[in-house]
């Protein structure tokens, strides 16, 4: 491994910051560079004895939710900019302990399964992908700031910082050095003994409001890293391969796709009674589903990256909870980039049946493991009865009391299960979007305000203006709404629109610490902050915009998953925004420039 070693020796020089800071980091840097000097020279038995003394094994202890605790991190998080982080701080219920009781649901989550078989022997194993220097370099500055390390303690701010030297040849010396060890790892040449630990990861287990328990893994930094490369690497690749079927993986706009082409179907064929809609569930997908398929499916779709696909799950990787060692045997990993790529190569051959033997289908598509089936009632419990007869094979089990239909007009009776939930004609819930009634949609956008109204009290716990003030326009505002925003029209929002504006001017209000704002206040406190106003952005001003856009980013994958012709097909309600637009500023345009992108026309909505 000495190209690891190569990169860890790329220390920059510390500048800046205050003295006992400087002084810190230096004897830091001095002692790395020293234990890397003595590792050169064979002295692994006594670094190793130093390391266990220095650090010994220590159960992470559990975190209780206090909100004092809470308040602490979140301002903490809140201050480097991290505005997400902050507000899960804040509304975190803790961690639980490694019990008897956590470590056997950790179990749970995390099943028994037998060693995959490879598609292949070693020496007919294809030819791996290769990365440039500056995909590496740029998947580097991709991670968050902040991001969490493996077991091994490394961050991703340490390549961060060695590849961001202030001497730009050391700095581009340390990028070179590190694309070669991430070369070296996705060929699968690392010694398949480090296999378990890089692929491994440290497990905690979440508190939730429900009772249980949701596992979070932190993957290697080095693993997440060629991860990220590789999905870069093959994500043209992939949009061959998914098109029009799996729209969760190398798909802008995806899930929005999804959810404007089923609005359209409604539109259509909401009053014939003889459709419906399935929305399919499994359980425990990502973490069930068959790694022998899985590396079958990499090795005939994505060759050049089934090498480092078979280094991480051609053998149990360690999980390490408390002073337990679990061992993630099926499905893919939490924390690995990679994940949501290999468990839609898995699904494809499902799709893609579906689609052959259903030809019939008003829509067949996938965003990930949540599934959206529309067509004639009795098509639709044939792919119900596909999915739950072959599914189990690759790894999916349809979790049949959480499968969902619906339709506008769907009559009382129909052949699914009882344990099939039938969700009431006046609306449903798809991939976090309204699709129904006016009213439906004004009771779905009430009960969201209602949550947000929650999370937003706790803000004024935080007693710091200017940290309130970061969360809220970082996360609570008009951005906790733009998914619903992009997926609806205007027409149907009006109402749930007034109510976030006005609950975001209530906000706004008790962080300035005023009884309420004037509406000349609130108008200017809305101005983009280059026009000396707050940024608030009002919801009002932006839903046609977002509507639009969304349309127009998503318009040519709507009508291939509707089998339409994109030239001579315009979503409905978006003729009377544009015509409304063009009223209100003179500057008309037209549909299709926007969905070619030619008149640049979605600034002008801003």
């Amino acid at each position: 491994m000495a190209e690891a070693v190569h990169v860890l020796g790329m220390q920059p020089q510390i500048r800046g910051g205050k003295k006992k800071k400087l002084k810190r980091l230096e004897s830091l840097r001095a002692a790395l560079l020293d234990r890397l000097a003595r590792w050169k020279k064979g002295e692994y038995v006594d670094l190793w004895s130093e390391a266990c003394t220095a650090y010994p094994v220590q159960n992470r202890p559990a975190r209780e939710a206090t909100d004092e605790g809470n308040i602490r991190r979140a301002k903490e998080c809140a201050q480097d900019a991290r505005y997400g982080k902050a507000v899960a701080a804040l509304l975190s219920l803790g961690t639980a302990e490694a019990s008897e009781k956590s470590v056997a649901e950790m179990k749970s989550k995390h099943p028994a399964a037998k060693k995959p078989a490879l598609p292949c022997g070693e020496s007919e194993a294809p030819v791996a992908v290769e990365f440039e220097e500056d995909l590496v370099w740029n998947k580097v500055l991709s991670f968050p700031a902040g991001s969490a390390a493996g077991a091994s303690g490394t961050r991703p701010q340490f390549f961060k910082d060695i590849t961001g030297c202030p001497s730009k040849g050391q700095g581009w010396e340390a990028v070179k050095a590190l694309t070669k060890l991430t070369n070296h790892l996705v060929a699968g040449l690392a010694p398949r003994e480090l296999a378990p630990y890089i692929a491994g990861a440290p497990l905690m287990a979440l508190n939730k409001p429900d009772g249980g328990l949701r596992p979070i893994a932190i993957g290697e930094t080095i693993r997440r890293l060629v991860s990220k490369c590789c999905c870069q690497a093959t994500e043209s690749r992939a949009q061959d391969i998914f098109r029009a079927l799996q729209v969760g993986v190398a798909t802008r706009g995806g899930g929005e796709a999804a959810i404007h082409a089923v609005r359209r179907l409604v539109e259509e064929l909401g009053k014939n009674p003889e459709k419906v809609m399935l929305k399919v569930d499994f359980s425990n997908a990502f973490n069930m589903v068959d790694r022998t398929e899985m590396l079958k499916q990499t090795h005939e779709k994505l060759p050049g990256i089934y090498k480092w696909t078979e280094f991480c799950y051609a053998q149990p990787a360690h999980l390490f909870f408390g002073e337990e060692l679990l061992q993630s045997m099926a499905g893919v990993q939490q924390g690995d980039p990679l994940g949501p790529l290999l468990f839609s190569l898995v699904l494809q051959p499902l799709a893609e049946k579906i689609r052959r033997e259903f030809p019939k289908l008003d829509l067949s598509v996938w965003y990930l493991d949540d599934g959206t089936i529309v067509g004639d009632v009795q098509d639709v419990f044939k792919v119900f009865e596909l999915l739950r007869s072959e599914g189990p094979a690759v790894g999916l089990h349809l979790n049949v009391a959480k499968n969902e239909i619906w339709w506008p007009s769907r009559p009382e009776s129909d052949p699914f299960p009882a344990k099939v939930e039938r969700v009431s004609n006046c609306g449903v819930k798809l991939l976090g979007a309204p699709i129904g009634t006016k009213e439906f949609t004004t009771e779905f956008v009430s009960k969201k305000l209602k949550v947000l109204q929650q999370v937003c009290s706790k803000l004024e716990a935080v007693d710091d203006a200017q940290i309130e003030f970061g969360l809220f326009r970082g996360c609570l505002a008009y951005n906790k709404i733009n998914h619903l925003l992009r997926t609806s029209t205007p027409a149907v929002l009006s109402e749930a629109i007034k109510q976030f504006d006005g609950h975001f001017r209530d906000i706004l209000a008790q962080i300035l610490r005023v009884p309420c704002l004037a509406d000349e206040v609130w108008e200017h406190a809305s101005l983009p902050c280059r026009f000396a106003g707050l940024g608030v952005t009002q919801c009002k001003t932006i839903a046609g915009a977002a509507f639009v856009g969304s349309c127009a980013l998503t318009h040519e994958l709507v009508c291939a998953l509707l089998d339409r012709d994109p030239a001579e097909s315009v979503p409905s309600g978006v003729a009377q925004l544009l015509e409304e637009h063009a009223e209100d500023t003179g500057l008309p345009h037209e549909f299709q420039d926007l969905v070619r992108g030619r008149a640049r026309a979605a600034v002008a909505f801003r």
